[in-house]
Parts: C-alpha cells; structure tokens; sequence
C-alpha cells in the first residue's frame, strides 16, 4: 500500500492503496465520487472522463500511482461550476439525455473544449448531443491544459514510478519482472483484471526525456510524446505530417492524450497506426542501458507481433527522424477501419516520395495491419520509381501493392479485403496526380 495524495475537485486527499488500483476505482469506491462511470474499460466509451490538470482522459486507463499529484476534476466538481452548469441545461434543454450513463463523460468533454470524439452514446444519439454543444459553446472559454503538478517519486516493489532515465534503468537492471508502463492504453486493456500481479514501471514522471525538438540534420520526439503532442505538434507537421495525421486517427482525445508514441512502437502491434507512418520517415530507435547507447532503424525494430528487438533491461528514449525539405514530397497516411477513428485499424498505408520530372523517386511505402509486422513494399516503390503518373500505371501499382501484402483472414476482415483495401488506399491518394478526381 502506498500513500497516494492527489487533489480532486479543489480539496486535497490522502488515500492510501495499491498504486496498480485504477483512478476509476479509488474514486467510486474509496473517495464516494460514483458520478464518474465504469464502461467498457478500454477507453472507448468515455464514460470514465474525468480531467487531470485540465485534459481529458480515461479514469479506467490511470493507475491511482500515476495520479499522485495531479489535479483531478470529476463531474461531481464540474457541475458545481459556471461551465459546467450551462453544458448541463444545454443537454436538458436540448433532449441530449437519455439512461445518463454516459453524461458525466459529456459533460466533462464538452467542459474541456467541446470535442465529443472519445465519447459514445448508445441510446440518445448524437444529434441532440451536438445541438446541446453548439448552444453552449460560446460559453466555453478555451482551457489550455494546465502544467502538471509536483511528481514525486515512487519506488515500491510492484509499482515503481522514477524519476530519471537513469533511476528508471537501474530498476530494470534488477530482477524484477518489471513491465514498463508509458500510456497504458493498450497495457492496462490487457490486464485489467489482474494488474496486481504486475510489476509496473511507470515511466510518465521521468523530467530528463528529450524534448520534442529539432535540430539542422532531424526532428527528435521523445518517447513519451503523447499522440496529442504529434498532431498538433508544427515541427512534426511540418517535417513528419504523415505521423500527425497518423495520430490524429488514434482513438478519442481522452486516448490521445494518453497514448505514446514510444508505447505504440514497443507495443509492436501490425495494426499500430505511428509505425507505418514513422518507417516511410526513415526513423531511428535510440535505446539505453545503464551502460550503453544504441540507435536501431525502426524498419529492423520489429521481429513478429508484439514482439521487438528491445533487449531485456533496454528503455526506448526518442525517436529520431531525419530532415526532408519538405517541397516537391509526396507523402500520406491513409488508413481503412470499422469506423473512421476509435476502431482498430483493418488495413494502412503510409507513403513518402519526391517528385521528380514526370515521375517520383525515392519511393517508400509501409503497410499496417496485412502482415506479422508493419512491411515495406519494395516491389512497387520500383515500378512507381520507373516511369510516369499516369492512371494506368498507378492502377498496375495497386494491384502491385496488394501482392505485396501478407494479410490473413480473423475476425475483424479477410484477406482478400485486405489486400484490396490496400490498393484503394494507394489510388484514393495517388490518382489526383494523374489528373484523376480522389474517391472515399
């Protein structure tokens, strides 16, 4: 047990549990606070919103350790204020409430800036809902999330949350069967329920991370750059906006401003939206040990699902991405899903090319989610590298592009879907080049 002291709703607290509880449990179960609600626990629903120094994220995603010293707003704190009073009569007025499960996770999004994006609805719908947002939302001062407050560090036996890279690494240079815990969105899915038998390593209170910057030569992103800090970051869209659009696709805002993007690559997920985006960048993994450095190209990163080349006691740093003047690029991230965001991705494509007189060159082309790790398509990088942009030649690229896949049938698609999504998603892009209008 671990003295946890956080404030929630201006009132400072004191509750002493096990660091691995999730937020969403302290406070309905120890704290009282049963406004906020367990859903799906998978951070879909938004439900479970709460506010934590101003952003809105998934309560049922938090450990109670990561929330020491933070500011907490639950719905309980939000309806007692002028914002929070006028979304409430909005959704009133407006017939946006129904069963009310899943308001006080409106509420609290719509309190933070409108965006509904991380919230479901399974009984009003959304129109009602969204007529309530445009009613109030010239009574919504924008909040720029605020800086995090104090974190101190905690170094207990099954929760550890340091505060250096280098304390961080002497724990994993224990025995320990320590998991590292960035995010938590996918983590944290995995084993809700039974994270009492982890030994979590909670890496979001380390302060000496690279920041995300950029230097003469490459763009450096910091392992715990949240997929919020990638689109909407103007270095990333202006030398890397293949990954600003590929995180911007990533859930609702509760998950994007949780997830990271070193947690995506580790991960190791085939489906993992950053992936494909970052290997057409040419990015570089820079990993640490208490005694050494070493630099991987993410193309070699990879050696089957959820599987790496991470050595045991290796903590991921940054990512390094190399400088492209960005005039005469081609370059997309384009993705095919159960829905347009909050659904696991069936098929992606990211691409990067520069044009060169009638043609392109220095073609690069990954797919998501149609192998065992995200693959290259040397095949068609080739014969799009051999001759102009006409509509006939991309069609043949296409088809190219869909051999090159390695997709198997589950229970999200098929492969023979799969392959063909992969060539619509490379002429939905590439056909406006050849004078042709883009399809959705």
């Amino acid at each position: 047990m671990t003295a946890i002291e956080l404030t929630i709703n201006g009132a400072g607290h004191q509750v002493t549990t096990d660091p691995r509880t999730l937020l969403l449990h302290v406070l309905r179960e120890e704290l009282g606070l049963r406004g906020t609600k367990y859903g799906c626990g998978e951070g879909e629903c938004g439900a479970c919103t709460v506010l934590i120094d101003g952003r809105p994220l998934n309560a049922c995603l938090i450990p109670a350790g990561r929330a020491d010293g933070a500011r907490v707003e639950t719905i309980e704190g939000i309806a007692g204020t002028e914002t929070g009073q006028a979304v409430i009569k909005a959704l009133s007025e407006q017939g946006g409430v129904q069963c009310g499960f899943c308001t006080p996770g409106f509420v609290a999004s719509i309190t933070a800036g409108g965006d509904l994006s991380g919230n479901l609805c399974r009984c009003t719908g959304y129109i009602k809902i969204r007529a309530a947002v445009r009613q109030v939302l010239d009574q919504i001062e924008p909040r720029p999330p605020s800086p995090p407050g104090p974190r101190r560090a905690i170094l207990g036996p099954a929760y550890a949350r340091p505060a250096t890279i280098a304390d961080a690494l002497r724990l994993l240079a224990t025995d320990a069967p320590w998991r590292i815990l960035a995010g938590g969105t996918d983590l944290l899915v995995q084993h809700e329920h039974r994270l009492e038998r982890l030994s979590l390593l909670d890496i979001t209170a380390i302060a000496d991370f690279p920041a995300l910057t950029e230097t003469s030569q490459s763009v450096v992103i910091p392992a715990l750059a949240t997929y919020t800090d990638l689109r909407t970051s103007p270095t990333i869209l202006r030398w890397a906006e293949p990954l600003a659009t590929a995180a911007a696709l990533v859930g609702g805002r509760q998950i994007q401003n949780a997830g990271t993007v070193g947690g995506n690559i580790v991960n190791a997920s085939p489906a993992g939206d950053a992936i494909p985006a970052l290997q057409v960048l040419g990015a570089r993994i820079h990993l640490r040990t208490p005694h050494r450095a070493r630099t991987v190209p993410i193309s070699r990163f990879f050696t089957g699902p959820g599987r790496t080349r991470l050595a045991k006691g290796e903590l991921v740093t940054h990512i390094e991405i190399p400088k492209t003047p960005p005039t005469d690029l081609i370059w997309f991230f384009d993705r095919v899903g159960t829905r347009r965001a909050q659904a696991i991705t069936k098929a992606s494509v990211a691409f990067r090319a520069r044009r060169h007189e009638s043609g392109l060159a220095d073609v690069s082309i990954a797919l998501g989610a149609v192998g065992p790790t995200v693959l290259e398509a040397p095949e068609t990088a080739a014969f799009l590298e051999r001759g102009p942009l006409t509509e006939e030649r991309l069609r043949h690229a296409a088809d190219l592009l869909g051999r090159e896949a390695q997709p198997i049938d589950d229970i999200r698609s098929t492969a023979r879907y799969r392959r063909r999504a992969v060539a619509g998603l490379l002429l939905r892009n590439l056909l406006p080049l050849a004078g042709r209008p883009p399809f959705s």
